[in-house]
């Protein structure tokens, strides 16, 4: 099984080394149908990357999101993610951030496909939305995002 989280830590290394490329073949064939999304923030990328949110959080659904009846394993922002109910809920595709990399490992353990992110600067999340299109095939749609968010920063 491929190992997105792999994939994941090595763009890290190729942004602080200059290289720019993020993976074309991230091993998911197709947009996946049932993802779970554990972070708000990461939420709002995957829905402007054309993915679905199958599983998530209670602040991702407080913050527009996802529908009210999305499944959710934690109440809130995801610190306290219920890993039984998120495996009984047959994610294709769990996105995390880096400081639930234990459960990454549990759910990689199971054989459930993981994308582990660490968006706490605006570096991580640039290079965390091209793993996202190279993923999901939505590389123009997340260039489009990634041009707003550099206008907006201009702004600040």
């Amino acid at each position: 099984m491929l190992r997105l989280t792999v994939v994941f830590l090595l763009c890290s290394v190729m942004l602080f080394t200059g290289c720019t490329s993020a993976p074309t073949d991230s091993g998911i064939a197709g947009m996946p149908e049932n993802t779970a999304v554990l972070f708000s923030s990461l939420a709002e990328i995957w829905l402007e990357a054309g993915g679905r949110i199958g599983i998530t959080v209670g602040e991702a659904v407080e913050r527009g999101f996802a529908p009210e009846d999305t499944p959710l394993v934690d109440d809130g922002a995801g610190k306290n993610i219920n890993l039984e109910l998120l495996i009984s809920l047959e994610p294709d595709l769990v996105i995390l951030p880096l400081k639930l990399k234990n459960a990454a490992k549990t759910l990689e353990s199971l054989g459930i496909d993981v994308l582990l992110v660490n968006p706490e600067n605006q570096e991580l999340l640039t290079g965390m939305m091209d793993l996202i299109a190279a993923a999901t095939g939505t590389e123009a749609e997340v260039q489009k995002l990634k041009e707003f968010t550099t206008k907006q920063e201009t702004m600040l």
